[in-house]
């Protein structure tokens, strides 16, 4: 009876133990004992990259925020998660003259730009010390690197890949400002031609880190005539290390356009406003496609956005046609603001059904007077089977690459141009 008797007072003292390792108290102690608490930062913030689908449906995903650089070979990861990656961009004028060139450094993938719980948190003389003592480097945003992380992960160190013309934003891990670059139209002779005409982008150098959350629980004093503990005071912050601690980039060099000075510059037609309110998305268990609200960049962004549904079609793979939908009631528009809550608002949900959509909306500033307007437009996937790819070498006149999804499989090939195809 009295091992009994000390076995239920043992049982006592561990379920006790584990109670108190749950509160506060618990926690301090931890942290008096072993130090910070650490968790791996794409798990502890629940990001993409911890529900990260089969490689053949990331990477068409990835193809929602356009094709990847020419001629890079899709194969596997070439660096793992947590990769610091220093691209360098630079845009060429049709005579081949550069225009411009910078640099930018992004985590990839990402684990938030800023908007997270902790990132804006004053970082403790503790949370120092840990920082110091594994030589990291504290993270407030990972960055964009401008084109699809999943590009990026797959790109060889040192070797310049062609990307596609079309507007890009980078950020760099360091700056709290993102930078554009939207294209424009300049006028040559009868032509208006886009500008640049090349884009060129390089991986510089893949920094293999290791992103992590630190947690501390410390005593919180009150001051009078005599520090008084008040209670505890917990520090979570997220951190990189193995890349050392980073420098800003030096500002970029703007090259010249080669024109003469006493020559008249050409006029350029006002470029559309950078605007990314709304994004395609599909379902991760359905496979269902819709559009879905930017939240991480409607929050920098810091103001409503005005947005309208123009056109929708159906691709018919029978008859090798787009079929007009219903869009919403005409007149409708969707104000966008900014909110601080978690999760991500679907605006306009498509038929839930295995098919090829392509939408048209627009976008405008919901603040500024006489506000130009983007119009944008993309193909969406709908079904629960993506192709492993769509390269399928160059498309005919009038027809695009794409992925036709069907019941039980997938399909690439040439359909007529939506853009034009489409009609109401």
């Amino acid at each position: 009876m009295r091992w009994l008797s000390l076995a239920v007072i043992a049982a006592a003292c561990v379920a006790l133990l584990a109670g108190l390792l749950t509160t506060q108290f618990g926690a301090w102690l931890q942290t008096r004992s072993v130090g910070a608490r650490w968790s791996n930062a794409y798990t502890t913030l629940d990001t993409a990259e911890a529900h990260r689908p089969p490689e053949r449906l990331a990477i068409a995903n990835a193809m929602s925020d356009g094709p990847p650089p020419a001629g890079m070979t899709l194969g596997s990861r070439l660096h793992p998660p947590g990769t610091l990656a220093h691209l360098r961009y630079e845009t060429f004028g049709y005579d081949g003259a550069p225009l411009d060139a910078w640099d930018v450094r992004a985590l990839v993938p990402e684990i938030g730009n800023g908007i997270g719980p902790f990132w804006r948190e004053p970082c403790s003389r503790s949370c120092g010390d840990e920082l110091a003592r594994a030589a990291g480097f504290r993270l407030h945003r990972s960055g964009m690197p401008g084109i699809a992380e999943e590009w990026v992960l797959r790109m060889p160190v040192g070797r310049p890949f062609d990307i596609e013309r079309r507007p890009l934003t980078t950020q760099d891990i360091l700056d709290p400002r993102e930078r554009s670059m939207p294209i424009r139209y300049v006028k040559t002779g009868e032509q208006s031609l886009p500008s640049p005409a090349r884009i060129r982008v390089t991986l510089v150098e893949a920094c293999r880190g290791t992103p992590r959350v630190g947690t501390l629980t410390e005593l919180a004093w009150s001051f009078s005539h005599l520090p008084i503990p008040s209670g505890f005071q917990t520090s979570r912050w997220a951190q990189l290390d193995g890349c050392g601690k980073l420098e800003p980039l030096p500002p970029p060099v703007q090259a010249q356009v080669a024109l003469a000075a006493d020559k008249p510059k050409p006029r350029t037609a006002p470029a559309d406003p950078d605007l990314r309110a709304v994004v395609p998305r599909r379902e991760r268990t359905t496979g269902h496609a819709n559009l879905a609200v930017n939240e991480v960049w409607l929050h920098g962004h810091g103001a409503a956005v005005i947005v309208s549904v123009q056109r929708v079609c159906r691709y018919d793979p029978k008859e090798n046609q787009w079929r007009a939908l219903s869009a919403p009631e005409p007149g409708k528009r969707w104000r966008l603001a900014p909110k601080s809550t978690a999760g991500e608002r679907v605006m306009y949900e498509l038929p839930r059904e295995t098919a090829l959509f392509w939408v048209q909306w627009s976008e405008r500033d919901d603040d500024r007077l006489g506000a130009r307007v983007r119009y944008r437009d993309t193909r969406l996937v709908s079904g629960p089977v993506l192709c492993n790819d769509v390269m399928l070498g160059p498309a005919p006149e009038g027809s695009v690459a794409t992925c036709v999804p069907f019941a039980d499989h997938a399909q690439a090939r040439f359909v007529p141009d939506p853009a034009s195809a489409c009609k109401e």
